[in-house]
C-alpha cells in the first residue's frame, strides 16, 4: 500500500471520529419516553420552544425543567433555560444556566454574550483579581478543547506515531520523515497528559452562582459568624470546601468567607 492512500485513510478515519465527537456534543438522544409525562424529551423541548416563542415563559420552563428531569441536557437546553429565567427576571438562575451552557460549549459566542448580558444586570459588579499571565495562558489552553477532544487528538497522534515508526523501521522512508514519528510521539504524550490530568483539573473544579436575593458571608460556618460582606443574587463563586451545611467560597476579587448551601447551586 502507497504511503499516499495510507495517509488518506487516516485522514478519513480522524475526520470520522471528529465528526462523530461534534455530532453527539450537542445533542439530546432521545431512547425512552419520559415517565412523568406523555411527552418524549423531545417533544417537550419543542413545547418549551414554542411556549417560549409566544412569550409564556412559565409554561416554557417547566418544559424545559422537565427534559431535564428525564435525565437529558444540553448547551442548548441550558442556553434556552437561560433565555427563559432571564424573561422571568431571575438573574440568578439565568446567569447559572449560561455558566453551564458555557461549560459544555466554551466557544459559543451567542451563550458568552448572553451571560455577559445577565451579569450587567446582577446588583454585584466584582472586579476579578488578575491572574499570574502564564497561569492564564495554561488555563486558555487546556480549555481550547473538551476532555473528549484531548482524548480523539491523543489517539490521533497514537495513531501517526504507529505509522511513522512502522515505515521507518520497514526503510520504506527516508529518515528526515522518519523523525515525524518521534514528533507523534511527544505529541501524543502531551496530548494525553493534558486530556488526563490538565484538562480534569479544570472540569474538577467547583462553582457555584448564588440564587437568593441577597445573602450575608460569614466570617464562620454559623449563624453566629461575623457578615464579612453581603452579595446578591447571580454572583459566582469557588467552593473551597464543605463543612455540614456550610461552604467556605472563594470571590472572583479574592474576598472568602462562608455561605449556607441552600442560598446556591452548583454550575
Amino acid at each position: 500500500m502507497g504511503i499516499k492512500k495510507l495517509f488518506s485513510i487516516v485522514c478519513i478515519l480522524c475526520l470520522g471520529v471528529t465528526f462523530a465527537g461534534a455530532q453527539t456534543a450537542d445533542t439530546i438522544e432521545v431512547a425512552e419516553q419520559v415517565k412523568s409525562a406523555d411527552l418524549s424529551p423531545e417533544d417537550l423541548l419543542r413545547k418549551g420552544n414554542a411556549h417560549y416563542e409566544t412569550g409564556e415563559y412559565g409554561s416554557a420552563e417547566k418544559k424545559y425543567l422537565a427534559v431535564l428531569d428525564a435525565g437529558y441536557f444540553s448547551p442548548t437546553l441550558y442556553y434556552n433555560l437561560g433565555n427563559t429565567y432571564y424573561k422571568l427576571k431571575n438573574v440568578g438562575k439565568a446567569i447559572l444556566f449560561y455558566e453551564r451552557a458555557l461549560r459544555l460549549a466554551p466557544k459559543d459566542d451567542d451563550i458568552a454574550f448572553n451571560l455577559q448580558f445577565a451579569r450587567s444586570a446582577a446588583i454585584d459588579k466584582i472586579e476579578e483579581k488578575e491572574e499570574f499571565w502564564f497561569k492564564r495562558f495554561y488555563r486558555g489552553f487546556l480549555q481550547m478543547f473538551s476532555t473528549n477532544t484531548w482524548a480523539i487528538i491523543s489517539l490521533v497522534t497514537a495513531v501517526m506515531a504507529l505509522i511513522f515508526w512502522l515505515l521507518f523501521l520497514s526503510d520504506k522512508i527516508p529518515f528526515l520523515l522518519g523523525v515525524w514519528g518521534l514528533v507523534f510521539s511527544l505529541l501524543f504524550c502531551f496530548s494525553t497528559m493534558i486530556a488526563a490530568f490538565g484538562r480534569q483539573s479544570i472540569d474538577s473544579e467547583r462553582y457555584a452562582v448564588l440564587l437568593v436575593d441577597a445573602s450575608p458571608v460569614k466570617s464562620a460556618p454559623s449563624q453566629k459568624g461575623e457578615d464579612i460582606f453581603i452579595i446578591h443574587a447571580g454572583m459566582k463563586m469557588e467552593i473551597l470546601e464543605q463543612y455540614e451545611d456550610w461552604c467556605k467560597i472563594k470571590l472572583a476579587n479574592g474576598n472568602v468567607g462562608w455561605l449556607p448551601l441552600k442560598s446556591f447551586e452548583e454550575i
